[in-house]
């Protein structure tokens, strides 16, 4: 057991390390949520430039925001001012993104229909970098599942829980999920829904081993 979960981690850590350089340095994140602040006509093409602008700067300082936290709370304030601001304005963000997550539900749903999985699997659940993970050819001598979904944060895990968990019964429950912190959310809160996940897969499968992967370090993280 100790072994395979080595072999998860080197695996996750190869297949997801990116040489990308920052877009921004501190300083001009912070001038740019300032005048994203300030701008009082909120178009499609401003909200957009928010979030990928956000999107970009949080993933490469990732890693550094969680040794450092002091360091980002300017631009964690503003940061969370603009959602606030752009979450008020429109909802069509929210509704296409659930819309994608739905869909890939469904489409896992309706492959589980046509076909049966054996016992003591392997179940990797969580967002773009399970998603995207080739897991069968990483382990060629395990039976795995892989229910990973681009963009699902953890509270979407837990709202789809029966559909993507509890159907199944794996013998290890591998989970990866970065999409609550990238969204802006506190560390603490990303926390505490891991904690309700575990919580709820500890109730139905009180002896199945649950792994939490660390976020995956890549430059400027």
């Amino acid at each position: 057991m100790s072994r395979l979960i080595l072999i998860l981690l080197l695996c996750l850590g190869n297949a997801t390390v990116s040489q990308e350089k920052p877009k921004f340095n501190d300083t001009q994140f912070v001038d740019f949520l300032e005048n994203s602040l300030k701008k009082e006509v909120v178009t499609d093409a401003v909200r957009n430039s928010f979030y990928k602008e956000s999107r970009t700067y949080w993933k490469d300082h990732k890693l550094d925001y969680n040794l450092h936290p002091e360091k980002y709370k300017k631009a964690m304030s503003l940061f969370h001012k603009n959602q606030d601001k752009f979450r008020k304005t429109s909802n069509t963000i929210s509704i296409k993104r659930n819309d994608r997550i739905e869909k890939a539900v469904a489409d896992f749903q309706n492959f589980d229909d046509k076909n049966s999985f054996p016992e003591n699997s392997i179940l990797f659940v969580g967002s773009s970098s399970i998603a995207g993970w080739k897991t069968s050819i990483s382990f060629p001598n395990f039976f795995v599942i892989n229910r990973g979904i681009g963009g699902m944060n953890m509270h979407e895990i837990i709202f789809h829980y029966n559909a993507l968990i509890k159907k199944y019964n794996p013998s290890i429950i591998a989970i990866y999920c970065d999409i609550d912190i990238e969204q802006g959310k506190a560390p603490e809160e990303a926390v505490d829904v891991f904690k309700k996940l575990v919580e709820k897969i500890k109730t139905d499968f009180p002896k199945t081993p649950i792994l939490l992967l660390s976020m995956k370090p890549r430059y400027g993280r």
